[in-house]
Protein backbone atom coordinates (compact mmCIF):
# COMPACT_ATOMS: atom_id res chain seq x y z
CA UNK A 1 0.00 0.00 0.00
CA UNK A 2 1.04 3.44 -1.00
CA UNK A 3 0.00 5.87 0.79
CA UNK A 4 1.06 10.13 -0.83
CA UNK A 5 -0.16 12.90 0.49
CA UNK A 6 1.68 16.70 -0.54
CA UNK A 7 3.95 18.32 1.73
CA UNK A 8 1.71 21.18 2.01
CA UNK A 9 -1.18 18.96 3.33
CA UNK A 10 1.47 17.08 5.80
CA UNK A 11 1.06 18.72 8.81
CA UNK A 12 -2.85 19.67 8.61
CA UNK A 13 -3.76 15.85 7.83
CA UNK A 14 -1.18 14.65 10.51
CA UNK A 15 -2.30 16.71 13.71
CA UNK A 16 -1.07 15.94 17.11
CA UNK A 17 -2.38 13.07 19.26
CA UNK A 18 -1.72 14.32 22.87
CA UNK A 19 -0.48 12.08 25.55
CA UNK A 20 0.07 9.51 22.91
CA UNK A 21 3.56 7.97 22.84
CA UNK A 22 5.15 7.57 19.57
CA UNK A 23 5.42 4.09 18.36
CA UNK A 24 8.03 1.84 18.92
CA UNK A 25 9.92 -0.53 16.23
CA UNK A 26 8.32 -3.43 15.23
CA UNK A 27 8.89 -6.11 12.85
CA UNK A 28 7.44 -5.65 9.16
CA UNK A 29 5.73 -8.48 6.58
CA UNK A 30 8.12 -9.81 4.28
CA UNK A 31 5.84 -9.65 1.03
CA UNK A 32 7.87 -10.60 -2.07
CA UNK A 33 6.38 -9.38 -5.11
CA UNK A 34 6.07 -11.17 -8.71
CA UNK A 35 5.50 -8.61 -11.27
CA UNK A 36 3.75 -10.38 -14.89
CA UNK A 37 5.22 -10.55 -17.75
CA UNK A 38 5.77 -6.41 -19.30
CA UNK A 39 2.94 -4.97 -21.28
CA UNK A 40 3.34 -3.60 -24.95
CA UNK A 41 4.59 -0.26 -24.78
CA UNK A 42 1.82 2.78 -25.27
CA UNK A 43 0.55 3.86 -28.55
CA UNK A 44 1.20 7.10 -29.27
CA UNK A 45 -1.75 9.58 -29.72
CA UNK A 46 -1.40 12.69 -30.84
CA UNK A 47 -3.52 15.24 -30.03
CA UNK A 48 -4.44 18.63 -31.97
CA UNK A 49 -3.01 21.46 -30.62
CA UNK A 50 -5.56 23.79 -32.69
CA UNK A 51 -8.74 24.52 -31.37
CA UNK A 52 -11.73 24.22 -33.87
CA UNK A 53 -13.49 28.38 -33.39
CA UNK A 54 -16.63 26.38 -31.93
CA UNK A 55 -14.38 24.93 -29.23
CA UNK A 56 -13.31 28.19 -27.40
CA UNK A 57 -12.33 27.91 -23.64
CA UNK A 58 -14.99 31.34 -22.77
CA UNK A 59 -15.00 30.39 -19.00
CA UNK A 60 -11.22 30.22 -19.01
CA UNK A 61 -11.28 33.41 -20.92
CA UNK A 62 -13.90 35.02 -18.83
CA UNK A 63 -12.40 34.32 -15.90
CA UNK A 64 -8.66 35.24 -17.02
CA UNK A 65 -9.81 38.86 -17.98
CA UNK A 66 -12.05 39.29 -14.43
CA UNK A 67 -8.67 38.71 -12.83
CA UNK A 68 -6.60 40.97 -14.61
CA UNK A 69 -9.25 43.75 -13.81
CA UNK A 70 -9.14 43.07 -10.29
CA UNK A 71 -5.40 43.24 -10.43
CA UNK A 72 -4.97 46.63 -12.00
CA UNK A 73 -7.98 47.84 -9.83
CA UNK A 74 -7.06 46.58 -6.48
CA UNK A 75 -3.12 46.63 -7.86
CA UNK A 76 -2.68 42.88 -5.56
CA UNK A 77 -2.95 39.08 -6.70
CA UNK A 78 -6.70 38.37 -6.07
CA UNK A 79 -5.74 34.48 -6.90
CA UNK A 80 -4.28 31.80 -4.39
CA UNK A 81 -1.23 31.73 -6.57
CA UNK A 82 2.10 33.36 -5.45
CA UNK A 83 4.66 34.39 -8.40
CA UNK A 84 8.42 33.96 -7.51
CA UNK A 85 11.43 34.70 -9.19
CA UNK A 86 14.16 32.09 -10.26
CA UNK A 87 18.29 32.61 -10.33
CA UNK A 88 18.38 30.38 -13.32
CA UNK A 89 16.04 29.63 -16.39
CA UNK A 90 15.91 26.66 -18.22
CA UNK A 91 14.01 24.01 -16.02
CA UNK A 92 10.43 25.26 -17.34
CA UNK A 93 9.38 24.49 -21.45
CA UNK A 94 7.58 27.75 -21.10
CA UNK A 95 8.70 31.11 -22.25
CA UNK A 96 8.67 32.98 -19.01
CA UNK A 97 11.08 30.21 -17.16
CA UNK A 98 12.86 32.28 -14.44
CA UNK A 99 9.55 32.69 -12.72
CA UNK A 100 7.81 30.36 -10.58
CA UNK A 101 3.83 29.72 -9.69
CA UNK A 102 3.25 28.43 -6.35
CA UNK A 103 0.17 28.23 -4.09
CA UNK A 104 -0.54 30.20 -1.41
CA UNK A 105 -0.88 27.51 1.31
CA UNK A 106 2.98 26.11 0.39
CA UNK A 107 3.79 29.36 2.72
CA UNK A 108 2.05 27.48 5.74
CA UNK A 109 4.93 25.40 6.36
CA UNK A 110 6.56 28.97 7.86
CA UNK A 111 4.63 28.55 11.28
CA UNK A 112 4.89 24.45 11.60
CA UNK A 113 7.27 24.23 14.26
CA UNK A 114 9.15 21.22 14.60
CA UNK A 115 7.35 19.61 17.69
CA UNK A 116 4.66 19.24 14.89
CA UNK A 117 6.53 17.85 12.39
CA UNK A 118 7.69 14.81 14.79
CA UNK A 119 3.95 14.72 16.06
CA UNK A 120 3.16 13.91 12.14
CA UNK A 121 5.60 11.44 11.78
CA UNK A 122 4.38 9.37 14.75
CA UNK A 123 0.95 9.68 13.57
CA UNK A 124 2.52 8.15 10.39
CA UNK A 125 4.00 5.45 12.16
CA UNK A 126 0.85 4.66 13.91
CA UNK A 127 -0.69 4.42 10.34
CA UNK A 128 1.51 2.02 9.17
CA UNK A 129 1.33 -0.27 12.33
CA UNK A 130 -2.44 -0.21 11.53
CA UNK A 131 -2.00 -0.93 7.97
CA UNK A 132 0.92 -3.64 8.49
CA UNK A 133 -1.09 -5.48 11.50
CA UNK A 134 -2.54 -8.06 9.73
CA UNK A 135 1.03 -9.53 8.74
CA UNK A 136 0.92 -9.29 4.81
CA UNK A 137 0.74 -5.95 4.09
CA UNK A 138 3.40 -3.51 3.26
CA UNK A 139 2.97 0.13 3.63
CA UNK A 140 5.17 2.96 1.86
CA UNK A 141 4.42 6.84 2.75
CA UNK A 142 5.53 9.49 0.35
CA UNK A 143 5.47 12.99 1.34
CA UNK A 144 5.55 14.84 -1.76
CA UNK A 145 7.49 18.03 -1.71
CA UNK A 146 5.36 20.96 -3.36
CA UNK A 147 7.18 23.64 -5.74
CA UNK A 148 8.16 26.00 -3.24
CA UNK A 149 10.58 23.26 -1.30
CA UNK A 150 11.50 21.37 -4.77
CA UNK A 151 12.75 24.74 -6.36
CA UNK A 152 13.95 26.50 -3.18
CA UNK A 153 17.66 26.18 -3.95
CA UNK A 154 16.62 28.42 -7.34
CA UNK A 155 14.75 30.99 -5.61
CA UNK A 156 15.44 34.77 -5.45
CA UNK A 157 14.71 35.09 -2.18
CA UNK A 158 17.00 33.02 -0.01
CA UNK A 159 14.44 33.40 2.83
CA UNK A 160 12.62 30.68 0.96
CA UNK A 161 15.28 28.41 0.26
CA UNK A 162 15.25 26.51 4.21
CA UNK A 163 11.13 26.38 4.55
CA UNK A 164 10.93 22.56 4.63
CA UNK A 165 11.84 20.12 7.14
CA UNK A 166 11.53 16.77 5.30
CA UNK A 167 14.23 15.92 6.73
CA UNK A 168 12.30 15.40 10.09
CA UNK A 169 11.24 12.09 8.46
CA UNK A 170 14.95 10.69 8.54
CA UNK A 171 14.87 10.48 12.25
CA UNK A 172 12.41 7.42 12.02
CA UNK A 173 14.06 4.91 10.40
CA UNK A 174 11.09 2.43 10.98
CA UNK A 175 8.89 4.55 8.80
CA UNK A 176 8.78 3.12 5.53
CA UNK A 177 9.41 6.11 3.67
CA UNK A 178 9.94 6.70 -0.03
CA UNK A 179 12.08 10.11 -0.09
CA UNK A 180 11.78 12.56 -3.07
CA UNK A 181 13.06 15.59 -1.87
CA UNK A 182 16.66 14.18 -2.95
CA UNK A 183 19.19 14.78 -5.27
CA UNK A 184 17.92 12.46 -7.81
CA UNK A 185 15.17 14.68 -8.04
CA UNK A 186 16.89 17.85 -8.50
CA UNK A 187 14.69 20.00 -11.21
CA UNK A 188 17.66 21.38 -12.58
CA UNK A 189 18.72 18.19 -14.31
CA UNK A 190 15.18 17.52 -15.54
CA UNK A 191 13.46 20.32 -18.07
CA UNK A 192 9.59 20.18 -16.60
CA UNK A 193 9.84 18.19 -13.58
CA UNK A 194 6.74 19.57 -12.20
CA UNK A 195 4.40 21.27 -15.32
CA UNK A 196 5.28 24.87 -16.01
CA UNK A 197 1.43 25.79 -15.20
CA UNK A 198 0.34 23.32 -12.93
CA UNK A 199 1.70 22.12 -9.36
CA UNK A 200 1.52 18.48 -10.33
CA UNK A 201 4.50 16.57 -11.67
CA UNK A 202 5.28 16.13 -15.55
CA UNK A 203 5.40 12.31 -17.19
CA UNK A 204 9.55 12.74 -16.17
CA UNK A 205 8.28 13.27 -12.66
CA UNK A 206 5.99 10.79 -12.50
CA UNK A 207 8.64 8.07 -13.39
CA UNK A 208 11.28 8.91 -11.13
CA UNK A 209 8.88 8.82 -8.56
CA UNK A 210 8.09 5.50 -9.78
CA UNK A 211 11.90 4.63 -10.03
CA UNK A 212 12.90 6.14 -6.24
CA UNK A 213 9.21 3.60 -5.22
CA UNK A 214 11.25 0.37 -7.15
CA UNK A 215 14.44 1.09 -5.08
CA UNK A 216 12.72 1.34 -1.88
CA UNK A 217 10.82 -1.57 -2.24
CA UNK A 218 13.92 -3.33 -3.18
CA UNK A 219 15.55 -1.70 -0.30
CA UNK A 220 12.94 -3.35 1.56
CA UNK A 221 13.42 -6.76 -0.02
CA UNK A 222 9.73 -6.87 -1.21
CA UNK A 223 11.05 -7.34 -5.13
CA UNK A 224 13.49 -9.49 -6.01
CA UNK A 225 16.87 -8.36 -6.96
CA UNK A 226 16.82 -10.36 -10.71
CA UNK A 227 13.56 -8.72 -11.66
CA UNK A 228 14.51 -5.38 -14.04
CA UNK A 229 11.28 -3.04 -14.15
CA UNK A 230 11.19 -0.44 -16.99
Amino acid sequence: MIYEIVERNFIPSHPSAVGEACPIDQASPQPVLAPGPATPLPTPDMRPTVRAWSDLPVSYGLAYIVQNLRRAVIGLETTNSVEIGLTRGGMFSSRRDRSLLVYGEDFNKMSWTEPRWHDAACSLLRLQQRVQANGKTLFLVMVVPDKLTSYAPYLDDASFHHLSRLSVLDEYPALHLVRIDRQDFDPADHVDLYLPDDTHWSTIGHALAAKLIEQRLRGLGALPAEIETQ
